[in-house]
């Protein structure tokens, strides 16, 4: 069984050999993002790890109207601005994905 996926891999690579690619490779799509557009996804990120800790901490009774409509609204509303502010900076730049 082992000799048979060693013969596809090298099949698959005389096939398609620039195929193998590695991560020097890759865009780095993630580190040319302003700082404040990274820190700003990390503080959503501590703020939605909170309110799914809230969730299972309340009793099923428990509901806010501020944190539970509200919250989540205005969590939605910024995580949308700093997608489209994302798009904008990626637009100024000229970076074009495809």
């Amino acid at each position: 069984m082992q000799a048979d996926d060693s013969a596809l891999v090298a099949e698959t690579r005389e096939l398609a050999p620039d195929a193998a690619a590695t991560a020097d490779d890759a865009p780095a799509y993630g580190r040319n993002a302003p700082i404040s557009h990274r820190a700003m996804f990390g503080v959503l990120f501590a703020v939605l790890l909170g309110y799914l800790i809230s969730l299972f901490a309340r009793p099923v009774s428990d509901s806010h109207v501020w944190l539970d409509g509200w919250g989540v609204a205005a969590f939605e509303l910024l995580v949308s601005l700093l997608i489209l502010a994302r798009g904008l900076v990626d637009n100024v730049r000229g970076d074009t994905r495809s």
